[in-house]
């Protein structure tokens, strides 16, 4: 497990912190980029499937008034010891301030990653999220704009604007969080007041089932509320406390809103099949494709999907950590289509760690991860 962080400690470098035993202890945090050329702010970290460590930060201006002016970014194929550091990988106009229309609230626009480990066609595909301002494709209010690497970081798009309703009509958007399912699609919950006045707010969800070429946007949360700073706080913080979670057909949501009058978490459970368009479903039923198990990490059972374009003997299979096959899950032939297969590991008596499922199909392996929690 991997987290990151900046200490309030000129020049402001990005640490990592790394623990091996489900987070009952940490490894003392270590500088990836001891001397910055800028104060760097909100490290966000995800990890592909073979280890690989892919982390981004904002850099801020050096005079006021203070912004997020580009993204940074590394990565590590040694569990964090060595980085390949670029330290502007695209332009940004981060939200740094207040927000007047809400209660003088701070806000930022600090970036948040995340990683599509799908099987499908843009596996490994990297996506970051910010708030940008009067910098195109974002217009002169808060925007939620997206950038894609589908190289592992050497190269980044230009910005995508997510929310879809007008530019430059004055409503505001801000403090994103985002996720990719199992089958690939892209969503990002964040506030938005295009359906209310400039001193409210409620949750929506925008969803890309193309690689964020394309999206749709829908309320998420089922009420509204008036931003304010959190009571006893310090800066007029409301707090970017805000999280999206993919888990096997399931998205959850949180976040944190007064609208009971005090500030609370928030959630909501949508079911993936009726929250987005089908047609990401029927183009994955016509490839290979191995699922994430869900729900991970389990005890003492699991679900694995996956799909094959045509009828063929398929052969899945467990490892543990040092490569030993431990069970033979399936080995027969089977029909085109998707299939669910229920792991039970009481039946094999198996112990808590960290164990490898391997799909084979007519020269098509795949390998993924999973961890069975006593």
């Amino acid at each position: 497990i991997y987290t990151a962080l900046v200490k309030l400690i000129s020049p402001y470098p990005i640490f990592i912190s790394r623990s091996d035993n489900f987070a009952d202890s940490w490894t003392t945090p270590v500088a990836i980029n001891p001397n910055p050329p800028a104060r760097c702010v909100g490290p966000s970290l995800v990890i592909n499937e073979d280890g690989k460590i892919f982390i981004c930060w904002a850099s801020v201006t050096p005079q006021p008034p203070f912004f997020e002016d580009y993204i940074s970014f590394a990565s590590s194929t040694d569990g964090g010891i060595n980085w390949q550091i670029t330290n502007n990988i695209f332009d940004a106009n981060g939200i740094i301030g207040t927000l007047p229309e809400k209660g003088s609230i701070r806000v930022n626009g600090l970036p948040r990653m995340a990683i599509d480990k799908s099987s499908g066609p843009r596996n490994g595909w990297l996506y970051i999220v910010t708030t940008d301002k009067n910098l195109s494709p974002a217009g002169s209010d808060p925007d939620i704009i997206l950038h894609r690497s589908t190289d592992s970081g050497q190269s980044w798009s230009s910005g995508i604007r997510v929310n879809q309703d007008p530019v430059n009509n004055g409503k505001i958007q801000y403090f994103p969080a985002i996720d990719v399912d199992n089958s690939g699609a892209i969503h990002i919950i964040y506030y938005d007041d295009r359906n209310t006045t400039s001193d409210s707010a409620e949750v929506f969800i925008s969803t890309s089932t193309d690689g964020g070429d394309n999206w749709t946007d829908k309320v998420l949360s089922d009420h509204r509320f008036k931003p304010k700073s959190i009571a006893g706080g310090s800066s007029n913080y409301q707090g970017d406390y805000i999280s999206l979670i993919s888990n096997g057909n399931k998205l959850y949501a949180y976040w944190m809103d007064d609208f009971s009058g005090i500030y609370q978490i928030w959630s909501k459970i949508i079911d993936i099949p009726t929250s987005i368009d089908n047609e990401v479903y029927q183009s994955v039923i016509s490839d290979y494709y191995l699922s994430n198990n869900y729900p991970n990490p389990f005890n003492p059972a699991t679900t694995i999907d996956f799909n094959l374009p045509n009828s063929s003997n398929v052969s899945l299979k467990v490892f543990d950590v040092t490569g030993k096959e431990v069970v033979t899950v399936l080995n027969d032939f089977v029909s085109e289509g998707k299939h669910s297969i229920f792991f039970d590991a009481a039946k094999y008596h198996l112990s808590s760690g960290i164990y490898f499922y391997t799909l084979t199909v007519n020269g098509y392996t795949q390998t993924k991860p999973m961890m069975l929690l006593k």
